[in-house]
């Protein structure tokens, strides 16, 4: 019974008539079913090509005329400080972010856009070379200096504007509370890092959330108020009907080395038992497990039932594949790790 809910968070390149100052946006954009998936992944190539590397990684960008082209297939959010509404509300620059939040409106359709407000203040900021944390100094656009408490209230007056339902978001990088040293230690780059996490960005109760943001904003948040939010969680799970991929195994041919009548020929190995039979040829050869002890021995045959006899797809080939990458890297003085060839590590 779970609802599986296909999304991603693009990098949007500014439109030519933005002068806010952006080089990209944050948008969070869902896909109603597989084939707006498939259609988005299409993407992929030209947003690369067009890709720019800030902060040590590379951006890959996203126009507003791919978005476009997606119209009616997505659900879509007005998305975070870094997002084509508040990034250039924070630049001063109203009339833009107003643009982009009906553009983005448009784009998804009605019912499938949705306002966020963030639970924080964003009102202090790390200083990477005083490791400290500083008061942010007050914008033209935020004379507070609690700068997500001002764009929230922006947000507030573009969605009572337009009448598009208010959802609250969390910027959570991290699970829990005690997560946070392992999220500042993986951001540290031995201590060379620019930003640190706040407290707050993690996943929290709804009481912490209604408390939070009625102190934030006691002028809107009620009782009443953030239980609508609420409520537009649910509707905008009730977007996504079903995700049903329709994928089919398409993993590589194995061709080996075989002499018949004398002749050394190629040779593609499509039967189940003898690409078993392959892979143990090669597992004995490397000599890295003792097919004497009966434990890694049933171990193995596990694993090769598991792999090759599951009745469903054999996944032998793939492995073998990354083999043939590893066996490459070992000849040419290529760095391999210790790992065992999952999909990330490949």
């Amino acid at each position: 019974d779970i609802t599986i809910i296909p999304g991603v968070e693009l990098y949007l390149l500014p439109s030519a008539d933005d002068d806010s100052g952006s080089g990209y946006y944050h948008v969070t954009v869902h896909f109603q079913d597989f084939e707006a998936y498939l259609d988005a992944c299409k993407f992929s190539k030209s947003s690369f090509e067009r890709g720019v590397v800030k902060g040590g990684e590379l951006k890959p960008l996203t126009t507003w005329e791919e978005l476009e082209s997606m119209s009616g297939k997505v659900t879509l959010f007005s998305s975070c400080l870094v997002g084509c509404v508040q990034r250039p509300w924070m630049n001063n620059k109203k009339e833009i972010s107003e643009r982009n939040f009906v553009r983005l409106m448009n784009i998804a359709g009605p019912g499938r856009f949705f306002a966020e407000i963030f639970p924080y203040e964003v009102s202090k900021e790390w200083n990477g070379k005083e490791k400290a944390y500083g008061p942010i100094k007050p914008l033209e656009c935020c004379t507070t200096g609690k700068l997500q408490v001002d764009a929230n209230n922006w947000i507030i007056a573009l969605a009572t504007k337009y009448n598009v339902p208010i959802v609250v978001s969390e910027d959570a990088h991290y699970a829990h509370e005690g997560d946070k040293f392992i999220q500042d230690t993986r951001l540290s780059k031995n201590g060379m890092s620019t930003w640190k996490m706040a407290d707050a960005n993690c996943l929290h109760h709804t009481d912490w959330l209604y408390t939070e943001m009625s102190r934030l904003h006691p002028e809107y948040v009620n009782e009443i108020t953030f239980n609508q939010m609420i409520d537009n969680s649910y509707q905008f799970l009730s977007n996504f009907k079903g995700f049903n991929p329709k994928f089919k195994p398409r993993l590589p041919k194995v061709i080996v080395d075989r002499i018949e009548a004398n002749l050394p020929i190629k040779k593609e190995i499509t039967d189940d038992t003898e690409l078993a039979e392959h892979v143990l040829g090669i597992i004995i050869k490397r000599n890295r497990i003792n097919l004497h002890d009966d434990i890694y021995r049933k171990r193995l045959n596990k694993e090769l039932e598991q792999l090759a006899f599951n009745g469903k797809v054999n996944l032998l080939p793939y492995f073998l594949t990354l083999y043939t990458i590893v066996e490459w890297c070992e000849k040419n003085d290529v760095l391999i790790g210790p790992g065992r060839g999952s999909a990330a590590g490949s």
